[in-house]
């Protein structure tokens, strides 16, 4: 025979604890959980056919037990460059069903130097405590209801010198019921400091630095132009670099070189330094200055089968061995040591963009049109990479030394196409123009640029993903007009810096800037401010790294500074 009944759990609430004390507590919380340590007292009861109770169990009495839950809300930047103590908040609720406090766990990472940050944690029991008014705590918060949310600093003070990469601070967060509940997250901060010059070089008075610093052998070395004589001389340092005196007494005159204007920036090849030379920006060629025998005398051979054949706005290239030369002709030529010419690849539709570029195993050259032509530099195979810009690209093609893959800029947009196939691999649009050729670092597998507003960019080269921190502004209300980056870590360290030179223009008035940021951090910044603001640049920085040190130079340089008596200038920086 079926039974027709219908069975319900029926609960009735009720507390063991003494009536006063029942009563006076709530039964649930704001969130409407129940809360902890009430004292349920259940019975099931079953109800027949017409609904008449027909059994009834025994008393069950359960208590409910504390959950333990915090909620973590960043209200400050979570990333900030600070000079000497920068403010963060968070909000923290306790989303438990009792009272509770909550644990602080704050761990710095900041391995890469002693940097010394201090660090101070405050809470905000009052509606007047603000920052340092605040009530400072260690690791553990005061009593808090269920609901409630309060709010915490922390206040990080950046070291008194320059020794900081600087400072990932870990933050953990969890109820001291439920220590499983931690939640986690990051604050970001960067010191925002000054950094001098360790020497500098300038020339007499009319001396224009017209061709970049090379660095043979223990020695640097550059060439000056004087105008009223239509004479180029080289100008070196006399004994190798070290750590200090580095400019400093440490240059002489090595002799003229060409007989009248050597040009643009020179290659080393074969222990040979290869310029062009021109009159009146016309070009007659090229010549080599042989290195190994500078100290006893400048020997100069002019490269005759190049007469008037070399385009006097660009440069040459080299892998080491040969030396590549854009063409009045259009057409890209490669030089050997013995001075003859290999005609690799011609196109007479176009005209060149810029100098060639040397990637690892094959030579580039950008045209007007776009293009850019990757020559195999073993079988001079050639793929024509046509990126979808009509016009000429905004820099050199730069090459990703990893994949041997090129990055084509165009004003605000990067292109990026495999050599070996000319398939595109990936492009960005980006809000503001790119001010500075983009340079690949290998060790990061990234390209660093800046921006004409004032950001520094971090792309991954496989994807073009940014990095952590990226972009990041470097300069306040100021246009990033021209520059140049370099990335470089030391030997001795080993954290890469992105360095970065350029002139800017802050209400109409330009000025120069130097500035050195930390790679993975670029909330770290070392700033010189110092730079003369007439500098007129030749082409930018370059790197130098010294045998007689593990921490090496960076070489800013300057074709022309008005207020130095139109000196041309080399600058000396420590490397980081």
């Amino acid at each position: 025979m079926k039974r027709p009944l219908l069975i319900i759990i029926g609960l009735s609430l009720c507390s063991l604890l003494e009536p006063q004390t029942a009563f006076a507590q709530a039964m649930r919380t704001d969130s409407g959980n129940l809360w902890a340590n009430t004292t349920l007292n259940l019975q099931a009861i079953a109800y027949g056919a017409n609904n008449a109770p027909i059994a009834v169990s025994q008393n069950c009495i359960a208590t409910i037990r504390q959950k333990g839950e915090v909620q973590v809300e960043i209200e400050s930047e979570a990333a900030q460059t600070i000079r000497v103590a920068g403010w963060y908040s968070f909000l923290v609720t306790n989303k438990g069903n009792g009272e509770d406090t909550v644990s602080y766990i704050m761990q710095k990472i900041d391995n890469y130097f002693d940097s010394r940050w201090l660090i101070d944690l405050y809470e905000q029991q009052g509606p007047d405590q603000i920052y340092d008014l605040a009530t400072r705590i260690t690791t553990t918060s005061s009593l808090m209801n269920p609901d409630e949310t309060r709010r915490f600093f922390v206040r990080l003070r950046a070291p008194n010198d320059t020794r900081t990469d600087g400072l990932t601070l870990a933050m953990n967060a969890a109820s001291v019921f439920n220590p499983q509940s931690r939640r986690g997250w990051n604050f970001y901060a960067g010191a925002d400091m000054n950094v001098s010059f360790s020497s500098r070089v300038t020339l007499w008075t009319d001396h224009r630095l017209y061709v970049p610093p090379v660095f043979f052998g223990s020695q640097l070395f550059w060439i000056a132009y004087f105008p009223p004589l239509n004479r180029s001389i080289i100008f070196g340092t006399n004994q190798p670099l070290r750590e200090s005196g580095t400019l400093q007494n440490n240059v002489r005159q090595y002799g003229n070189v060409g007989g009248g204007l050597v040009g643009r920036k020179g290659v080393l090849a074969e222990e040979g330094w290869y310029l062009n030379t021109e009159v009146a920006s016309v070009s007659t060629g090229m010549l080599r200055v042989d290195m190994p025998s500078i100290t006893e005398g400048v020997y100069w051979t002019h490269i005759s089968n190049l007469n008037n054949l070399v385009r006097p706005d660009t440069h040459p290239a080299t892998d080491g061995t040969r030396v590549y030369i854009a063409g009045l002709d259009n057409r890209l030529y490669g030089l050997d040591w013995l001075f003859n010419i290999l005609q690799l690849y011609l196109t007479p539709q176009n005209t060149f963009a810029h100098a060639p570029v040397v990637g690892v195993n094959r030579v580039l050259a950008s045209y007007t049109n776009g293009q850019v032509a990757a020559v195999d530099l073993n079988d001079h195979s050639v793929q024509l990479i046509s990126p979808p810009v009509s016009q000429s690209p905004t820099f050199q093609p730069t090459v990703d030394t990893l994949r041997e893959n090129v990055c084509i800029t165009f004003e605000n947009q990067m292109f990026v196409y495999d050599t070996a196939t000319s398939a595109m691999r990936w492009q960005r649009t980006l809000p503001s123009n790119i001010a500075t050729q983009p340079t690949y670092d290998q060790g990061t597998d990234c390209y660093y640029f800046a921006t004409r507003d004032s950001h520094i960019y971090a792309l991954q080269a496989a994807n073009g993903n940014l990095i952590n921190l990226y972009p990041r502004r470097i300069f306040e209300n100021t246009q990033i007009t021209e520059g140049t980056v370099s990335v470089v870590a030391t030997k001795e360290r080993k954290v890469p810096y992105v360095y970065l030179l350029c002139r800017t223009q802050e209400n109409g008035s330009p000025q120069t800037r130097f500035v050195m940021i930390t790679a993975a951090n670029p909330l770290n910044r070392l700033y010189d401010w110092t730079l003369p603001n007439d500098a007129l640049f030749g082409g930018g920085s370059m790197l130098v790294n010294s045998p007689s040190t593990n921490n090496g130079f960076i070489l800013p340089w300057f074709y022309e500074i008005g207020s130095l008596g139109n000196e041309g200038a080399i600058y000396a920086y420590r490397l980081r």
